[in-house]
């Protein structure tokens, strides 16, 4: 080979010369080996033919995955608001004040209405929204708002965790804090990591997007934002998502990728059984052991790809 072949080539060499270093340092017999050498030979070709698929058909199943992201929160978007006898009220939210909360028509970011949070003196703007999570999850916390008038306290993110649903189970502040430390604590009171408000440019849609991870004793999350006397700050498009990272069977190294490295730090493993990576993601077949069969699922893995 010159090294000017392609990506497939060159890999297909790789892996390979992987599978002779492999044999020679465990002993591995030579029908193992010459097995290996089979499979890795349908594969190549398995490749070759995969290649007559249409770039249209790949790029549309892309397309596909990268909207995926499922909103955790109902109404997110403050498009459905129920008629009262005064007011309107934002489907799936609690208003503690319900004539500092207005639908907004006119300053919108995303679809036809947005919610307008002007609190009258003595009082505070808020809505906020219970949802359910799990301990240890990781949650992305996005939402956009626009600053039309600001003051003294300004707004911010007013969130909580709670052990059960009611109101009565609110994790306290001290343990929250306990738990992220200050500058995190921030994203869920305040206006972000290390700020105490909202970034408070005026007369612009600002986006708020941070993620946190769900306290041990947490089963619930309620979404909320405050806007203090003075202040008069619309918000639109909110959302919640799961943000938990699953553990992809092959991707040894975290990339978010099963390629030819990932197989190194397996062969690694397997001939070094001291060095630490991770068994979990290693063990590409799921037996448990991290031996020559999870090369093999891996490279099934990446010529499935192509």
């Amino acid at each position: 080979m010159t090294g000017r072949e392609d990506q497939k080539e060159n890999d297909l060499f790789f892996l390979c010369s992987l599978i002779e270093y492999i044999g020679r340092k465990t002993s591995m017999q030579n029908s193992t080996i010459r097995l290996l050498y089979g499979i890795l030979l349908i594969m190549a070709t398995s490749v070759a033919k995969a290649q007559y698929v249409q770039q249209e058909e790949f790029s549309e199943s892309n397309r596909v995955i990268a909207v995926e992201e499922v909103n955790l929160m109902e109404n997110g978007g403050l498009e459905e608001w129920i008629p009262l006898t005064s007011l309107d009220m934002p489907k799936g939210w609690f208003c503690h004040n319900n004539t500092n909360v207005k639908k907004e028509k006119k300053i919108v970011c995303e679809g036809k209405f947005s919610a307008k949070m002007q609190a009258e003196k003595g009082s505070t703007a808020r809505i906020d929204q219970r949802i359910a999570v799990s301990p240890g999850q990781k949650i992305r916390i996005r939402f956009s708002y626009y600053v039309e008038q600001w003051k003294s306290q300004g707004a911010r993110t007013y969130c909580y965790f709670r052990t059960d649903a009611a109101e009565k189970y609110n994790i306290s502040s001290d343990e929250l804090q306990a738990f992220y430390g200050n500058d995190q604590y921030h994203i869920i009171r305040g206006g972000g990591y290390g700020k105490t408000y909202l970034p408070h440019d005026l007369n612009v849609w600002q986006t708020f997007d941070e993620m946190v991870e769900v306290p041990p004793t947490a089963h619930y999350f309620v979404f909320g934002v405050n806007s203090y006397y003075g202040t008069t700050i619309y918000v639109d498009d909110c959302w919640v998502t799961d943000a938990t990272e699953t553990t992809i069977k092959g991707d040894v190294n975290g990339d978010h990728e099963v390629d030819v490295a990932d197989i190194s730090l397996v062969v690694n493993t397997i001939i070094n059984p001291d060095d630490i990576i991770s068994t979990t993601s290693a063990d590409a077949n799921g037996d448990g052991v991290v031996n020559i069969a999870d090369i093999v699922t891996i490279i099934s893995e990446i010529t499935n790809q192509r």
